[in-house]
């Protein structure tokens, strides 16, 4: 190789080894972040960890609350990109939906703890079971599949 890049081209009248010295002082430098063109198209995820895109709500995971994520169509679905540690990751992927049919997954979303509370009646027929016995209430509370 040495041999090959060391003689003139006869095309060129350059010598090959010297090229790459020559062509950086043409040439930009390569950005360090990638243009988020090639992503797709820019949207803000909301409170509800969700974006909308066509009129269609989109989970995303919650951590990517109020951060910018660029989405795309590919295909039948749809995949949501994200800048995290200075890189770009694919952060969820889901299938194409319409209008009045979002697309939720459960692992995007936290599991809410469960909690003690006091039902508290919104009409006579709620207070009257409720002051059955105090077993009631606490029926209420209770987690069915616990």
């Amino acid at each position: 190789m040495a041999e090959v890049n060391g003689r003139i081209h006869r095309e060129t009248r350059w010598i090959p080894a010297e090229l790459p010295a020559e062509e950086r002082l043409r040439l930009h430098p390569v950005p360090e972040q990638p243009f988020t063109a090639a992503f797709g198209e820019t949207r803000r995820v909301g409170k509800d960890s969700t974006i909308s895109v066509e009129s269609v709500r989109y989970s995303v995971p919650h951590q990517l609350v109020d951060e910018r994520v660029w989405v795309r169509f590919h295909g039948d679905g749809l995949i949501v990109t994200a800048m995290t540690a200075g890189s770009t990751v694919e952060v969820a992927r889901h299938p194409r939906s319409t209008p009045g049919t979002p697309r939720i997954a459960d692992e995007h979303h936290p599991e809410a703890p469960l909690g003690e509370c006091t039902p508290r009646p919104t009409n006579p027929a709620e207070a009257q079971f409720l002051a059955i016995e105090p077993g009631v209430a606490r029926s209420v509370n209770r987690d069915p599949a616990g």
